[in-house]
């Protein structure tokens, strides 16, 4: 795991990954950024 990220979602920030985007650029709007 990025140590950024550990930290991001240890202070309980929303990490947006690549996977992310490109699961909104399939759906033509912004995914569920909680799931």
């Amino acid at each position: 795991d990025d140590p950024v990220c550990v930290v991001a979602w240890r202070d309980g920030k929303i990490v947006v990954t690549e996977t992310w985007v490109g699961d909104s650029l399939d759906l033509g709007r912004p995914a569920d950024a909680n799931r």
